[in-house]
């Protein structure tokens, strides 16, 4: 079963958390159970649009979980996430990821670096 994160990227560092500044606008990337997919974070691709093949994820701003399974996502900070959310994702967390439900919203200032589908 495939599972969907929506994700928003500002086209530069210095937007704030849960700001996806620019035109790159709402891209998606989905996984089958038991599968990641890494994303590049090199900032020379920082205002491209994903294309189905590369995922881009530098200057991540914002996570949905579209899907009906939950999702992990591996970041490469938690900047930006609200301390009281953050806990109770770290809570979560395993190896770097967070660990979103389905249809839970996260707003972070970081770069995206893999998601991961769970089995089961």
């Amino acid at each position: 079963m495939a599972i969907k994160l929506d994700y928003w990227r500002a086209d530069n560092m210095w937007a704030a958390a849960g700001r996806p500044d620019g035109n790159l606008g709402q891209e998606t990337v989905t996984v089958d159970a038991g599968q990641r997919r890494v994303f590049i974070t090199d900032w020379r691709y920082e205002k491209q649009r994903s294309d189905g093949t590369n995922y881009y994820g530098s200057h991540g701003r914002r996570l949905t979980n579209s899907g009906t399974l939950m999702i992990d996502v591996k970041l490469n900070n938690f900047d930006g996430i609200l301390p009281a959310l953050l806990q109770r994702l770290t809570n979560r967390a395993t190896k770097g990821y967070i660990r979103l439900d389905p249809g839970e919203t996260v707003d972070i200032k970081s770069d995206i670096q893999e998601v991961y589908a769970p089995k089961g």
